[in-house]
C-alpha cells in the first residue's frame, strides 16, 4: 500500500525571514561613516538565502548576500555615509527566493559636527552644532575648557603690604614691590612680573568706583598678570612670589602660610581651575576656618601662632609681635598702636635691661618700634629686638668700665630720631644702632628712659607681607562656562526659574542683546541673597545658594562733597564691608551703596536714605532710630520684628520717625571716612541697623537718684571710678568698632559676667555713693544683653549673646528696609567659636551708584 506525505496547513516548509529591527548608534555624526545593523530572524524551517539592502533617503547605501538558518537571529552590519544634518529615512530590504521583506524607519543626525556633543546639548550650551571647534582654537568643544574663547588666566593684585622691615636702611619699611607669578599648565611654563610703585609700604589704589564690577577691579588693581594656557588643560599651577626689588639685593617677602624662612616657605603655591574659576592650595575657599580668608595671603604667624582653633584672637593678620607686646603687659584691646617702624640689617643694638646691666646684641634679626597710645592718654614707645640667630653679649658693673667712642651726632637709624648726643655707640660701625636716650658720662651705665621699654623677642624673621588678589578667566560675565553648567543643575534642583547662559550671548548679532546676556548673568542674583552672581563667584560663595547676605545701602550726603571726599567715603564702605564679613564669619557683606550727593537735611532724598551724613565736624556715629517696625499691639516704647512663630523684641527709646536711619557724622577735621575709626564705626552701626545688635560698651539703664532718671553707665567709667585695673572689657565689634571685629558668644558673656559678679561689691559700694541705684549684679550687664529677647512658640529667650541674636535674625527674619531676603545659617550659636577673619577682600567688589 502506498501512503502519501500529509502536510499540515500550519507547517511552513519554506524559509520565512523577517526584518526585526534597524539598529544605529544613539549619536549619529554628520558627514561621517556610521554603523547601521539590520536584524533578521528566520521563522521558517529551511535556510534562507537572500540579499539585504540598505537605503538612505531612497539611495542605495549598501548591499550584501546572506544566509540565515531556521530560528537564527542574525545582525547584518553596514557602514553608511550619512548626510550632514537633519532627519532622514532608512529602509532595509530583504530579497529572498520565496519572499521580500522591507522595514522603514526615520533617524536624525544628532551630532552634526561629530564632536561628541549632541545637537540638543550644543543648543543648551550655545555652541555651534555644525562646527566641532566653536571658537576656532584647534581644540574640539568637548575638550575645551571654554569653547567660546581662548581662555586666559587673569590675576588681579589689589593690595600689597609689608608687615616686617624689608630694607635695612629704611625706617618706614618702604619697599619696592614686585609681584611675580610662575604659571604652569601641562608642558607650558611662563613667569610674569610687574613692578609696583617704589618706596611704598602699603600699595593700594584709591579710585572712583561705579556700578560695573569688572571696570572697578580693573581700576583698583595695582597689577594684572595674565597667562594664556592651552585650552585643553583643566588646571593651572601658580607660584606666587612677592619680592622687594631692592637696588642692593632682592628679598622674597613671605606671603605663604607654610612655615620656613626659605623660598619654599615664602612663595605661595596655588592651583586654579579653568573649568570652575576657583583656586586652592595655600589659599582656598573657606580657609578662614584655619587661616585668613579667600583671596588673601599672608606670611604672618605661620611659625609663631596657631590660628586653627579660631576665636582666640581678634587681631589683624599682621600680628607677628602682638603676643610679645601682650606678654609685656599691654592689652591691645585697650591700647592703640599709633605707629610702627622697623629695621633689617642692623649691625648692633646695645641697651640696659636693668640696673648695672648692659646687653649688646650683634646682628639682630630685626628691630621693631611700636608707639602705643595708653588709656590714660600718654604715649609709650616699645622696642622689640629680635635676637633669633644673633650673638648676645652681657656686661655687668663688676667688669671693666666700658669705653665709648665719642662721635658728633647720633646715627640716622636711631629708632626715635635722637637729636645730638655725646656718646651714642659702643662701636661706631656701619649699620649699627644704639637703643638708648640717656647717658651723661663715659663711665655711666646706660639706663632705660621711662617712656621707652625695650625687650628681646625670638621670632623667625621671614619678612612677612600680605596681599589681596583675585584669579579669574577672561569669561565675559566672570563665571566660567563649566561653572555655569554646574550652577544651572543646582538651580534646577532648587526649583529656580533662573538659569545661566553659558554662551554669554554667543552668536547674537545685536551688541545690546549680547551685552544683556552678560549683564544678566553677572549682575543677576539668582539665589536671592542680595549679592550679584559674579561677586559670589569671586569671593568663593555659591551663586545658586543663599549663603551670604548682601546689604544694600542708600546714603545721603548733606552737602556738595567733592570727588576726593566721595572717593574716600566709598573706600570707607569698602573697608566696612570687609569688617562686616569678618564679624559675621563670611555670612554678610555690603554689596551695594547708592549715594546721593548734595542732599540737604530735610530733603526727600535725605528722608528716604538709610544713612545720612551731616554737614558738620561733630565726632560720632550712631544709630538714630530703631530698625525694627513698631508693633501696635505692644507699648509704644517697644519695637518688634514679627516672624511666624517668633517675636524678636528690642526695647528702645520711643521714637516717632517713620523710617530708620543710621546717622553718620564726619569724625573731625582732617580725618577721612576711610580711617579705621570711621569704617569700624560704620560696621558697628550696621550691627544695630541690620542685625539688631545692642551696644556692649555700657550697661543697661540704671536709675540715677540724683538726676532722677535712668541712664547707661560706660564700662570705662566704672573701671576708672572703681579702680578695676584687671577688668577686661568684651572684645567685640559692638564694644569697640574701631578695634574689634567679632561678635560676642555665650562663652564671652560667661567670662565677662563672672567679672561683674566678682567685682560687684566694690562696684556697688562706689557707685551707690555717687547716687546710682544698684540692687543686684545683673544691673551691670551690657545694654545688649539686657534689652534683647525673642519668643518662640510661646517660650521667652533672653540674655542673648551677639551670635545668638545674629543667627536668629538671619534665619527667621525678613529684612525690612535693608533687604527682602534671609539666608539660612546652620550653626549652633550657643557653641559657635568665631573664626579669625575671614579677611576676604569683599570690599573690592562693591557696586557704587552716585547721583547729585
Amino acid at each position: 500500500m502506498t501512503s502519501a506525505l500529509r502536510v499540515q496547513p500550519d507547517v511552513i516548509l519554506n524559509p520565512d525571514v523577517e526584518i526585526r529591527d534597524i539598529a544605529y548608534p544613539d549619536r549619529i555624526c554628520g558627514n561621517s561613516e556610521t554603523a547601521f545593523t539590520v536584524q533578521l530572524y528566520n521563522a521558517g524551517q529551511f535556510t534562507g538565502i537572500g540579499t539585504v539592502e540598505l537605503y538612505i533617503d531612497g539611495s542605495l547605501a549598501g548591499s550584501t548576500i546572506t544566509d540565515i538558518q531556521p530560528g537564527e537571529l542574525l545582525n547584518v552590519p553596514f557602514q553608511v555615509n550619512v548626510p550632514p544634518s537633519g532627519s532622514h529615512q532608512v529602509k532595509a530590504v530583504y530579497e529572498g527566493k520565496f519572499s521580500t521583506r522591507t522595514r522603514t524607519e526615520t533617524f536624525e543626525v544628532n551630532d552634526n559636527d561629530c564632536d561628541g556633543w549632541l545637537n540638543e546639548i550644543e543648543e543648551e550650551y550655545g555652541t555651534n552644532p555644525d562646527n566641532p571647534d566653536t571658537d576656532g582654537d584647534s581644540v574640539m568643544d568637548p575638550q575645551d575648557v571654554d569653547p567660546f574663547r581662548d581662555a586666559v588666566v587673569e590675576l588681579y593684585l589689589f593690595r600689597a603690604r609689608a608687615l616686617d622691615p624689608a630694607e635695612y636702611y629704611d625706617q618706614d619699611w618702604d619697599v619696592d614691590f614686585q609681584i611675580e607669578a610662575t604659571f604652569k599648565a601641562g608642558n607650558m611654563v611662563q613667569t610674569v612680573k610687574e613692578n609696583l610703585p617704589d618706596n611704598t609700604r602699603d600699595v593700594e589704589n584709591l579710585v572712583t568706583l561705579g556700578n560695573s564690577v569688572f571696570e572697578n577691579i580693573q581700576n583698583e588693581a595695582v597689577a594684572v598678570l595674565k597667562f594664556n594656557p592651552p585650552d585643553n588643560v583643566d588646571t593651572v599651577e601658580i607660584d606666587l612670589k612677592l619680592v622687594d626689588r631692592d637696588p642692593v639685593w632682592s628679598d622674597i617677602m613671605d606671603i605663604s602660610p607654610k612655615p620656613g624662612n626659605n623660598e619654599a616657605g615664602k612663595v605661595a603655591k596655588l592651583f586654579f581651575s579653568l573649568r570652575n574659576g576657583t583656586w586652592w592650595g595655600d589659599d582656598s575657599i573657606n580657609d578662614h576656618k584655619v587661616y585668613f580668608g579667600y583671596g588673601h595671603l599672608s606670611g604672618a604667624d605661620d611659625s609663631t601662632e596657631d590660628y586653627t582653633n579660631g576665636g582666640e584672637y581678634d587681631a589683624e593678620p599682621f600680628s607677628k609681635y602682638y603676643d610679645d607686646l601682650e606678654a609685656l603687659g599691654y592689652d591691645l584691646n585697650a591700647v592703640n598702636i599709633t605707629s610702627v617702624r622697623g629695621w633689617d640689617g642692623v649691625g648692633e643694638v646695645s641697651y640696659s635691661p636693668g640696673r648695672n646691666k648692659l646687653l649688646k646684641i650683634i646682628n639682630p634679626a630685626e628691630v621693631v618700634e611700636f608707639t602705643l597710645s595708653l588709656p590714660d592718654g600718654k604715649e609709650k614707645k616699645v622696642v622689640l629686638v629680635n635676637s633669633r640667630g644673633a650673638r648676645v653679649l652681657k656686661f655687668s658693673s663688676s667688669q671693666k668700665v666700658l669705653k665709648f667712642k665719642n662721635i658728633e651726632s647720633a646715627p640716622e637709624m636711631t629708632p626715635w630720631d635722637l637729636v645730638r648726643e655725646e656718646y651714642t655707640s659702643l662701636i661706631s660701625a656701619p649699620n649699627s644702632t644704639l637703643i638708648k636716650l640717656k647717658n651723661s658720662k663715659m663711665s655711666t651705665i646706660m639706663s632705660e628712659p621711662k617712656d621707652v621699654q625695650i625687650a628681646q623677642v625670638y621670632d623667625i624673621d621671614e619678612d612677612d607681607a600680605e596681599i589681596w588678589f583675585l584669579i579669574k578667566t577672561n569669561d565675559e560675565d566672570g563665571i566660567p562656562f563649566y561653572r555655569e553648567l554646574e550652577l544651572n543643575r543646582e538651580l534646577e534642583d532648587n526649583g529656580s526659574v533662573y538659569s545661566f547662559d553659558p554662551s554669554d550671548g554667543f552668536g547674537i548679532d545685536d551688541p545690546d542683546e549680547h551685552h544683556g546676556f552678560i549683564q544678566h548673568d553677572a549682575y543677576g542674583d539668582y539665589d536671592g541673597d542680595g549679592v550679584p552672581n559674579v561677586v559670589e563667584q569671586f569671593i568663593g560663595k555659591d551663586p545658586a545658594l543663599r549663603d551670604v547676605l548682601g546689604i544694600k545701602l542708600s546714603v545721603a550726603v548733606g552737602w556738595d562733597a567733592n570727588q576726593t571726599y566721595l572717593t574716600q567715603l566709598v573706600k570707607g564702605f569698602q573697608r566696612a564691608s570687609q569688617v562686616v564679613y569678618d564679624y559675621t564669619d563670611g555670612y554678610a557683606m555690603i554689596a551695594e551703596v547708592n549715594i546721593t550727593n548734595n542732599a540737604p537735611e530735610g530733603s526727600e532724598k535725605w528722608r528716604e536714605s538709610m544713612i545720612v551724613i551731616h554737614n558738620d565736624e561733630s565726632n560720632g556715629l550712631y544709630t538714630d532710630t530703631p530698625i525694627i517696625p513698631h508693633n501696635p499691639e505692644e507699648p509704644a516704647s517697644s519695637w518688634v520684628i514679627p516672624i511666624p512663630g517668633y517675636w524678636l523684641w528690642f526695647k528702645t527709646e520711643e521714637q516717632d520717625n517713620s523710617k530708620p536711619h543710621v546717622h553718620l557724622y564726619k569724625i573731625y577735621k582732617g580725618t577721612y571716612p576711610d580711617h579705621k575709626v570711621y569704617y569700624g564705626g560704620i560696621a558697628h552701626e550696621l550691627g544695630h541697623f541690620v542685625f539688631a545688635l545692642g551696644d556692649e560698651y555700657f550697661t543697661r539703664n540704671i536709675y540715677n537718684i540724683k538726676e532722677e532718671k535712668y541712664k547707661h553707665l560706660y564700662y570705662d567709667t566704672i573701671i576708672s571710678l572703681c579702680g578695676l585695673k584687671n577688668f577686661t572689657k568684651l572684645h567685640t565689634i559692638m564694644e569697640a568698632g574701631d578695634k574689634m571685629t567679632e561678635l560676642s558668644t555665650p562663652r564671652d558673656y560667661i567670662e565677662f559676667n563672672n567679672q561683674l559678679i566678682n567685682y560687684y561689691p566694690k562696684i556697688r559700694s562706689t557707685l551707690s555713693s555717687l547716687g546710682w541705684k544698684i540692687t543686684k549684679w545683673e544691673d551691670l550687664i551690657t545694654s545688649h544683653l539686657g534689652d534683647n529677647r525673642y519668643y518662640y512658640n510661646g517660650t521667652l529667650h533672653e540674655n542673648l549673646s551677639g551670635w545668638e541674636v545674629f543667627v536668629a535674625i538671619m534665619n527667621y527674619t525678613e529684612f525690612n528696609y535693608v533687604n527682602t531676603t534671609k539666608i539660612q545659617i546652620n550653626i549652633d550659636a550657643k557653641k559657635h567659636i568665631p573664626f579669625v577673619g575671614p579677611y576676604t577682600g569683599v570690599g573690592y567688589y562693591l557696586i557704587v551708584k552716585v547721583e547729585g
